[in-house]
């Protein structure tokens, strides 16, 4: 039979969470707000307007380079049109498996990129224990999120294993919370926000954020 039996991978997901922009240097280079004093107060006639103060840092990111290579013997390249289509195709899907990991878990030293995860300022981790579902667990975080940044989240990442676990959970008298096994497939959502499920987070890690409107790749 022509053609060739490929292996599957996972879908690729976190880049299209995230707002996408373009540059034509090799880093991009940003104003960070850390300080804002706010004095504005009621003041008599006459009296002296209080100060407020703004603290700005720059904040630099380096564009990362992403790259590999396949070799093609002799042979293959006797049908040179199928095989070259084939090994761009490949080529392309292995970039963007190893961007996906890079900007989730991209620890941020050279020559990898900082992935979301490891980015500094992150509000402080939800501890799921006891009774506390999966789910719980996301509205806590999606809620310190929006109470430190004042930013409401947009999407949630889970693994494929915890989101299982969200998914088939039931109530006191072994009702299924989503829709069963019984009805039409749904989108995964929580709490009325998309949910990526992915294996490129590790298990019993969630991550919650407004990725579309506070980031950018």
């Amino acid at each position: 039979r022509p053609g060739i039996l490929p292996l599957l991978f996972k879908r690729l997901v976190i880049a299209d969470l995230l707002a996408k922009g373009t540059t034509e240097s090799n880093s991009v280079t940003y104003m960070k707000e850390t300080t804002f004093t706010n004095a504005a107060a009621a003041v008599a006639e006459g009296a002296a307007k209080p100060e407020s103060t703004l603290v700005f840092d720059q904040v630099t990111d380096l564009v990362m380079k992403i790259a590999h290579w396949l070799p093609v013997t002799d042979e293959m390249l006797e049908d040179l049109a199928q095989i070259r289509s084939y090994i761009d195709a490949r080529l392309r899907l292995g970039l963007d498996i190893s961007e996906e990991d890079q900007l989730l878990n991209g620890s941020g030293t050279a020559p990898n990129m900082t992935g979301l995860l490891n980015r500094s300022g992150l509000t402080t981790a939800t501890v799921r224990s006891g009774s506390v579902t999966n789910a719980e667990a996301i509205f806590t975080a999606m809620m310190a999120v929006f109470n430190a940044s004042f930013v409401m989240p947009t999407g949630t990442v889970m693994n494929p294993a915890n989101w299982q676990t969200t998914q088939l959970s039931k109530d006191g008298e072994g009702r299924y919370y989503g829709s069963g096994p019984f009805a039409g497939p749904q989108a995964p959502t929580l709490w009325g926000l998309p949910v990526v499920v992915t294996p490129s987070i590790v298990a019993n890690t969630g991550f919650t954020g407004a990725f579309n409107s506070a980031a950018q790749v």
